[in-house]
C-alpha cells in the first residue's frame, strides 16, 4: 500500500513538469508554423510585386493577406518598397528595380498563456516578427 501513495507523490511532483513542456512544444510549434506562413507570405507578396503587369500596391498586399489573414495580419502590416523606398497606392516601376515586402506581426501567446502569466522567468507573452523578401523586378 505504501508503495501507491509513493507513486502518487511522484506523480504529483512530475506531472506539472511534463504538461508545462508539452505546452511549451505546442507553443513553440504554433510559433514556427506562424513564422513559415508569414515567409511565404512576404514570398508570395514579393513575387506579385516584381511581375510586369503590377503596378498597385493593392495586388501585393492580397496575395500577402491570402496566406496570412487567419493569424490576424492586416493591410496595415505589410509594407512594399521599390529600391528602398516605400511606395503605396499606384506605382512605376523598371527592370531590374528591388522590390522589398515587409510584413510585420505581433505573435501572442495563447496556448501556454496559463504558463506565462503564472510562471516567473519565461521573459514574453507576446513577440514581434518581422520577415521581409527582395526581388528584382521583371521587364
Amino acid at each position: 500500500m505504501r508503495s501507491g501513495g509513493q507513486a502518487l507523490t511522484e506523480f504529483a511532483l512530475a506531472a506539472p513538469v511534463f504538461f508545462a513542456l508539452v505546452l511549451l512544444t505546442l507553443e513553440g510549434g504554433r510559433l514556427y508554423f506562424t513564422w513559415a506562413c508569414l515567409t511565404e507570405a512576404s514570398r508570395e507578396g514579393a513575387r506579385t510585386a516584381v511581375l510586369a503587369s503590377t503596378t498597385s500596391t493593392t495586388p501585393v498586399v492580397n496575395a500577402s493577406l491570402g496566406l496570412t489573414a487567419w493569424t490576424g495580419v492586416t493591410s496595415a502590416n505589410v509594407a512594399l518598397a521599390r529600391n528602398g523606398s516605400t511606395v503605396s497606392g499606384s506605382f512605376s516601376k523598371q527592370r531590374g528595380d528591388l522590390m522589398t515586402v515587409t510584413i510585420t506581426f505581433t505573435y501572442t501567446v495563447t496556448i501556454a498563456q496559463p504558463l506565462v502569466a503564472n510562471w516567473p522567468g519565461l521573459p514574453f507573452a507576446s513577440l514581434p516578427i518581422t520577415v521581409r523578401t527582395q526581388m528584382r523586378a521583371e521587364g
